[in-house]
């Protein structure tokens, strides 16, 4: 159900909020269109068209393409399991209203950093979950140029904004205190910032590489619009963004999967079943994403078939990944034909708290070092602490790169595109790889090579 509200009714003048309910849940955000209330029909939902307000038939289509957009992204989200996040719901509604109300061809107005980022967007083949990600990047604009009183003007823009940019987005959580009972509220000095562009939640603090992040998002916009030629302007060029850094890949060797899989959890066999899903994606090495979608039409005979949502509209490959008798066994034990799912899953959430839990149980916590990411500093902290769904995902890639050196052929099983340099954060070059490698070019030759 879709419907239509006044985000400000006491007020004179006042933004039309959007209103979608969805399997009990309501996602409301601004549709940036507005009038003054006094010419707004509350039972209709819809501007009233008088002779002293022409433009309401306008504002009346406008909130009739929302209306359809909103009807699609239901439609889309009727196959998960579990209805989808704000964000994730509002980035697909976006990319439904957007790709029908916008012409093809890329209008002649584009000055700002906004319109070009929403061109870009609207032009590009981007799987939802980048959507997602420039629809965070557009908040965080806009919250900025609130804060300095001033727009990215694309035939303006300077090194010095992208620097000023990159110093909000680490300071932005700072604009929020806890209370007493434990809740982050916003300051009053910059509530304003989040009346039309809030986020699920408050802001924490940023690290290097989340930043980092943002800013690839940044240049690419950038680099479109002069490529586009709506600007000749290469001074952002000057500015040099953060780089990502990772730590040493760290994941499960087959001994510790093998411990997890035989662990006694049959006091707590909801338990159980949440360990048996990971050592599930251990042997297959999906993205959570994917796991979530994942029903009894993946399976091909022996063989799990699928193209990952990550990289749809950009990639179309089908990754296959045959079953050995582990998978094949976990699978058996869970198949019930009445469900949509592969397995009976819990939201992804509680899934990564349950795994953390698991893994204490099953006395996997040795220490391990990671980047903090916040203060980029090197941390030891027991496996237990920061173990999570996508540690399976690294658990596949590092115990078969151990024993096959070809990224390329491991990237075919997990969904890597060749070359890809997201695949070097998966694997790590172990001691024993190391020695393998020395022996080839040792002098002193081996006693089976001395018969």
């Amino acid at each position: 159900m879709t419907t239509f509200l006044l985000a400000s009714p006491t007020r004179e003048r006042s933004t039309i909020d959007i209103l979608v309910s969805f399997r009990g849940k309501k996602y409301r955000r601004t549709t940036k269109e507005s009038l003054p209330v006094k010419y707004w029909n509350k039972s209709k939902k819809r501007a009233k068209a008088t002779r002293e307000f022409p433009i309401a038939n306008d504002i009346n289509t406008m909130l009739d393409k929302w209306e359809v957009a909103a009807m699609k992204t239901v439609a889309e989200f009727k196959e998960y399991y579990t209805p989808p996040s704000t964000a994730d719901f509002f980035t697909t509604l976006d990319r439904n209203f957007y790709k029908d109300s916008a012409d093809d061809t890329p209008t002649e107005q584009v000055a700002t950093f906004l319109e070009a980022l929403d061109e870009y967007i609207h032009t590009q083949r981007l799987s939802r979950i980048r959507l997602q990600s420039y629809a965070v990047l557009r908040r965080s604009v806009e919250r900025y140029q609130l804060y300095v009183r001033h727009t990215w003007i694309l035939n303006t823009l300077q090194a010095e904004d992208l620097r000023r940019f990159e110093q909000f987005l680490r300071d932005e959580h700072t604009f929020f205190q806890t209370t007493d009972d434990g809740h982050r509220v916003c300051k009053a000095q910059y509530q304003h910032l989040y009346a039309n562009t809030p986020e699920n939640r408050p802001p924490t603090a940023r690290g290097n590489n989340t930043i980092a992040a943002t800013f690839t998002k940044v240049f690419a916009v950038l680099n479109h619009a002069l490529d586009k030629g709506w600007t000749d302007n290469h001074k952002f060029r000057d500015y040099s963004p953060p780089k990502e850094i990772y730590g040493t890949p760290y994941y499960l060797s087959l001994d510790e999967v093998r411990q997890l899989y035989e662990c006694d959890l049959s006091d707590t066999p909801t338990l159980a079943v949440q360990r048996d899903i990971f050592v599930f994606q251990c042997l297959i090495g999906c993205r959570i994403g994917d796991l979530y979608r994942f029903s009894d039409n993946n399976i091909i005979g022996d063989t799990l078939e699928y193209v990952p949502y990550k990289t749809k509209g950009e990639s179309q490959r089908t990754v296959q990944v045959p079953l050995n008798n582990t998978a094949r066994e976990i699978l058996a034990r869970y198949h019930h034909p009445e469900r949509n799912t592969l397995f009976p899953l819990i939201s992804q959430q509680r899934y990564n708290d349950a795994i953390k839990t698991i893994f204490t149980k099953a006395g996997l916590t040795r220490n391990i070092i990671i980047i903090n990411p916040v203060s980029g500093i090197e941390e030891s902290v027991p496996l237990n602490t920061v173990a999570s769904s996508h540690l399976a995902r690294r658990t596949f890639v590092g115990n078969l790169y151990k024993r096959v050196k070809d990224p390329n052929l491991i990237g075919v099983l997990s969904g890597h595109v060749e070359g890809s340099k997201a695949f070097a954060r998966y694997r790590e070059i172990d001691h024993s790889m190391k020695q393998e490698l020395t022996q080839l070019i040792d002098l002193q030759p081996t006693k089976h090579e001395s018969i």
